[in-house]
C-alpha cells in the first residue's frame, strides 16, 4: 500500500520512516497552502519555542514543485 505524504519543512520522524520504507511518496504536484507546514515548523530553542519559516514568493496559486524560496531577508541567520 502506498501513502501520499505533504511536503514539509521539518517533518516528523514518521514521515522519513515512511520514506525509508518505500511505502510513501511526497506529493510535489499538489497546490502550494499559505500558513501551512510546508514551509515552517516550531523547535525547542534555549528561549523555548522558536517558530522557524522560509519565506517564499508568493505568485498566486502554484504547485509545490514551482514555490520559490524568497531571499529579500536574511532567514537563514536565524536557521
Amino acid at each position: 500500500m502506498q501513502f501520499l505524504l505533504n511536503t514539509a519543512y521539518f517533518p516528523s520522524l514518521a514521515w522519513f520512516a515512511c520514506i525509508a520504507q518505500g511505502e510513501c511518496t511526497v506529493d510535489l504536484a499538489g497546490n502550494f497552502q499559505k500558513q501551512s507546514f510546508r514551509n515552517r515548523t516550531n523547535i525547542l530553542s534555549s528561549q523555548g519555542v522558536l517558530g522557524l519559516t522560509v519565506p517564499v514568493v508568493h505568485a498566486g496559486k502554484v504547485t509545490i514543485s514551482a514555490v520559490e524560496i524568497s531571499y529579500r531577508e536574511n532567514w537563514q541567520r536565524q536557521h
